[in-house]
């Protein structure tokens, strides 16, 4: 399923339904960049649901990071 389903414009011949179809899209598509992680930091910027990685790799995270985050997820004794 699309993320982002659009009005498509058949036609232009009617001037107010091509311009109703053009602001309902633009607005679905502003709605659809404020849903998404900033990767510059902007506000708001936070995950509200799982990031499921379907058994992938994460590339570019440290080792040692990735096991201080398992053993805080396993609640393991933490030692430097």
């Amino acid at each position: 399923m699309a993320k982002l389903s659009l009005t498509d414009l058949a036609s232009l011949a009617n001037e107010s339904s091509a311009m109703a179809a053009i602001n309902a899209n633009s607005a679905l598509i502003e709605t659809a960049m404020e849903n998404t992680l900033s990767r510059d930091g902007a506000s708001p910027n936070t995950m509200e649901a799982n990031l499921d990685m379907n058994s992938n790799r994460i590339f570019n995270f440290h080792s040692k990071r990735l096991r201080y985050l398992y053993k805080i997820l396993t609640c393991q004794k933490i030692s430097c």
